[in-house]
């Protein structure tokens, strides 16, 4: 790729769409943001409108070029999307109209139903890389089918598709509305064998799903369509879409090429924390993830945690708290939460429990202040769980790279440093997803620019490791007490 080359990196997150212009070697020259709500109609539902999404991206993404002169604007080279993996939408072939609203990843409803199916969990992992969870797509395909009036006569008429949501805004934003989608998205369904990267046609049957109302599959770098810009200002501009795939999995990518020497944590309103594995590694209670998948599958072993910025939203909801942020950063002290402990079920429990009704509740917390802490310690309890797990497959792990929104939250590095004995670093830049994505269109150079870092050095915590062992014990006997 030509070093005078410029990339649109557009992200579509829970709480808002981001575009930034990067150069080809990782200067971000342009960002924009446009949020986007949430609709929480029933407990365990969570929806956004599709339209306002594409709406959203197109806006953000008209900011960002505008902020660039005529002559930097002829140097963007092409674009790519990345997207919450485990969100879903259905939408008319034939038209384009959404048939359903974004079924967040976050989004649970159709866990009961999952649950009724006894499904083997090990040979799922085996096939899909997955355990079996309502967070992923099938459940929320079934509900849809099951429910919606507006799915079942589009797909009796055979103009249903059903997809992704990086599949549904490709389809929206390219001039030649495709019906594709790459395999880290698809990957997130239960429904994608990994041996074949495909559909897995027994798994369709199994659950009554047409292999003709998916979206083909293709490769993360494969020439998807074009989207065409222009309005407010912004001069007609045509770009190649060159890369689909999940906020996650780019996230990967964001500081160059993944190094095995390291974990690597996007931590949001959700967590989720990985690392480069041998093919052949598959701890238990752990996923298998695709990051990019172009001529060969990239992979990686996944611990998730649900209930990390989705928590503190909570409880700043449960407290009449406007800014949660300003409150943590006032109330996360260290003689702050005495002995208190928060069992954290925000969302359901990931890895490694996979139990989608987890009653979240205190231990011994009295005060406003030592119930926040006790929120945001359990966020930092879970990942580390996840981060001991990651830390016996492939090679030793010296340090931790995090990113995502809450880790500009100083305490929480720190305390995870502390608990890990481990290094944290946090770039500066820490839009990962979107920084990943220019990586990957910029192709891969090798001397892509490494950012500033703030690094988080292990100290000395006894207080800390006592409430975390308090913590264990709890949610040993609280998960004891549900089987």
């Amino acid at each position: 790729m030509e070093r005078s080359g410029l990339f649109l990196a557009l992200d579509q997150g829970g709480s808002a769409s981001r575009a930034l212009v990067f150069d080809g070697a990782g200067h971000a020259l342009a960002a924009a943001r446009v949020d986007v709500g949430e609709h929480r109609p029933h407990p365990g539902w969570v929806e956004q409108d599709p339209q306002a999404v594409v709406a959203s991206l197109r806006q953000a993404a008209q900011a960002a070029l505008l902020q660039l002169d005529a002559t930097q604007r002829t140097r963007v080279r092409s674009c790519g999307l990345s997207c919450q993996r485990s969100s879903l939408v259905c939408w008319d072939r034939d038209s384009g109209v959404a048939l359903s609203p974004i079924l967040s990843w976050q989004d649970t409803r159709g866990a009961q139903w999952l649950a009724a199916q006894a499904l083997d969990a090990e040979a799922i992992r085996a096939r899909t890389g997955l355990y079996p969870n309502a967070h992923f797509g099938l459940s929320k395909i079934r509900w849809c089918l099951d429910h919606l009036r507006s799915v079942q006569a589009a797909a009796a008429d055979d103009r249903l598709l059903i997809g992704p949501l990086a599949a549904f805004l490709a389809f929206q934003l390219l001039e030649q509305r495709p019906a594709r989608v790459d395999p880290a998205n698809a990957a997130r369904t239960l429904l994608f064998d990994l041996a074949r990267g495909d559909w897995d046609s027994a798994q369709l049957a199994r659950f009554g799903i047409a292999r003709r109302w998916l979206p083909d599959i293709a490769r993360s770098d494969a020439a998807f369509g074009d989207l065409v810009l222009a309005g407010d200002g912004l001069p007609a501009l045509r770009l190649p879409l060159r890369l689909l795939s999940g906020d996650q999995s780019t996230a990967a990518f964001a500081c160059g090429e993944p190094r095995g020497d390291a974990a690597y944590l996007n931590i949001g309103t959700g967590a989720f924390a990985y690392r480069l594995a041998p093919p052949t590694s598959m701890p238990s209670r752990l996923l298998r993830s695709v990051i990019h998948w172009s001529d060969a599958p990239e992979y990686v072993v996944e611990g998730t945690v649900n209930g990390a910025g989705a928590a503190l939203a909570w409880f700043a909801a449960q407290h009449g708290i406007g800014d949660v942020a300003a409150a943590l950063d006032a109330g996360w002290t260290d003689d702050g939460a005495g002995d208190a402990v928060f069992l954290n079920g925000i969302g359901g429990l990931g890895s490694p429990d996979w139990r989608a009704d987890f009653p979240s509740h205190f231990i011994d917390a009295t005060t406003p202040q030592q119930h926040l802490v006790a929120v945001a310690e359990s966020i930092v309890f879970l990942v580390q769980r996840n981060l001991d797990l990651l830390r016996s497959v492939g090679d030793p792990c010296d340090y931790v790279l995090v990113s995502g929104g809450l880790a500009h939250a100083d305490r929480l590095c720190q305390a995870l440093s502390n608990l890990s004995g481990l290094p944290l670093r946090r770039p500066a830049q820490c839009e990962a997803s979107a920084r990943g994505t220019a990586f990957l269109l910029a192709g891969r150079p090798a001397d892509w620019a490494r950012l500033p870092e703030q690094h988080f050095e292990p100290r000395a915590d006894p207080a800390l490791l006592a409430r975390q062992r308090r913590w264990r014990a709890s949610m040993a006997a609280a998960l004891s007490g549900q089987r």
